[in-house]
Order: C-alpha cells, then structure tokens, then sequence
C-alpha cells in the first residue's frame, strides 16, 4: 500500500492493497490528513483490494474529520473498493465520494467504529484520540 499527496492540493490518493495489514500505516497517513488540512479528498481509485477493518479506518475518519469541524472526502473508489462497499452494505452513491452521512451509518452514530480498540476505533488527530 501506498499514501502519497498527489499534485492537487489537499488530495491524497491510495494504491495497491490496503488490508488489515496496513492499518497502522494508514490510521498514521489518516491523522496526518484529518489534523493537518481540514477539507481535504482521498483519491481510492487505485485501490486493488481492500477488507472491512481498511473501509472502516476510512469511514472513521470521515467521522473525526467532521467532528474537528472539517471534511474528509473519499473519492473516486476502485471496483475493489465498491466490492467491500457492497459487502458492508454501503453505497459511494451518485458522486462516487462518501459523504458523513454515509459513514455514520456505517459506523453507528456515537459508536467510533466497530472493535473494541487498536488503529481502527478511532483517528487522532489534534493532540487526542478521537473516534
């Protein structure tokens, strides 16, 4: 897996596998974005294949980046990334980004996400842990 800023300001795209392997890297590229440029996109286009714990991560935080009062952007999915979308009975919709409304549902509204702990419930960002 990949995270690198593309040459549009405040977007970052992701390449290659993201799996539950790389949720440590990615939680760490995804606090990096949320606490550092509030409105920003995240480009999945060239996301080869992704698993449950990853989209989780991503929709998580589109959460946090809404509740510091910004917006996080996921744009562009792959068919990878529509797959797990579909498994997970979320939709990208018309636009193709996923919006808050879309990840709170996902995630449940107050819940941080579904595991009890580790990288995916939650993102920090600002100094604290939020999810």
């Amino acid at each position: 897996m990949e995270i690198l800023q593309t040459a549009v300001d405040r977007e970052w795209k992701v390449r290659g596998a993201v799996e539950i392997a790389d949720v440590e890297e990615l939680h760490d590229a995804l606090c990096g974005v949320v606490g550092g440029h509030p409105n920003s996109m995240v480009d999945l286009s060239e996301v080869e294949s992704c698993d449950a714990a990853s989209m989780q991560l991503l929709c998580s935080a589109v959460k946090t980046a809404e509740r510091l009062g910004g917006r996080l952007t996921l744009k562009a999915p792959s068919d990878a990334v529509e797959a797990c979308c579909a498994v997970l009975g979320l939709s990208f919709g018309v636009t193709k980004d996923l919006d808050q409304r879309a990840a709170v549902e996902l995630l449940g509204a107050g819940s941080g996400g579904a595991s009890a702990g580790g990288p995916t419930s939650g993102v920090e960002a600002g100094g604290g842990r939020v999810s």
